[in-house]
């Protein structure tokens, strides 16, 4: 009953979310407009005209659709618990199609990189577990203990020039990723402390001569490294590192 109520609540969520994105969040626009506030007011968050919010920023609903995808794989576990086939099938079917609908109608480009890989993963998996289960395990090592000189590699490539991509969210990143690199080298084994970047205000210098500096990115502040790895050894050094190695690990070798 408890997997059957979860699966319910996540389709159920999952199909707001897609209505929301479809319709310009217009039930949230319309709740912080004429009930009750829900969001705090304030020109990062939305567009206010005439008291009325007009429009809502895309990483607000970006959020909700990087944690519909996160929780995608739980979800299908979830349809075990129906009785029939049939019914199981239709379960998997309805949380792929809104889930896949609602990731790429949106603008987050992280969800869709992470719905596409993770439909890959699972892919494979099916064919061989052991094989994705050794890969997985290799590439989070590779990712936890070698963030530092990997977050600095693409500043080093020059891929904040790349004008392909999204300037505003990779070159930003690209960016961000190099200059905490090179900042976790003053306190490498405690890291700065938990929210400790928010507390820098660090503002993203900009190359005069790079491509990139059409793209406004000159003073913008950075609150946090967009980089889970290199956050946990900015803000908790070597020792942080080495615990998240150590509960990923945990993790992904569980049921071996």
């Amino acid at each position: 009953m408890l997997a059957k109520s979860a699966l319910a609540g996540f389709l159920l969520g999952a199909a707001y979310l897609l209505f929301e994105i479809v319709f310009h969040e217009s039930v949230m626009r319309f709740i912080n407009s004429h009930i009750v506030q829900v969001f705090q007011l304030t020109p990062k968050k939305m567009k206010i005209e005439h008291g009325e919010v007009t429009e809502i920023s895309a990483f607000v609903l970006n959020r909700n659709v990087i944690s519909v995808v996160l929780l995608l794989v739980p979800g299908l576990l979830f349809t075990a618990a129906l009785p029939t086939r049939a019914s199981r099938r239709a379960g998997i079917a309805a949380l792929i199609v809104v889930t896949a609908i609602a990731t790429l109608l949106s603008e987050s480009g992280t969800s869709v990189m992470a719905f596409f890989l993770g439909a890959l993963v699972l892919a494979v998996a099916a064919l061989s577990l052991k094989a994705v289960r050794f890969l997985t395990v290799a590439a989070w090592i590779i990712a936890v203990l070698f963030a530092v000189p990997l977050g600095a590699l693409p500043y080093k490539l020059g891929w904040e020039n790349w004008t392909w991509l999204p300037p505003q969210s990779v070159a930003a990143r690209v960016y961000i990723w190099k200059y905490v690199a090179d900042d976790i080298y003053q306190r490498p084994l405690t890291g700065i402390g938990i929210r400790g970047p928010r507390d820098l205000h660090f503002k993203i210098p900009t190359d005069a001569d790079a491509a990139s500096a059409a793209y406004a990115l000159k003073g913008r502040e950075a609150r946090h490294p967009h980089n889970i790895y290199l956050q946990t050894g900015f803000e908790l050094g070597a020792i942080g590192a080495v615990l998240l190695l150590g509960v990923g690990l945990a993790a992904l070798l569980i049921g071996a």
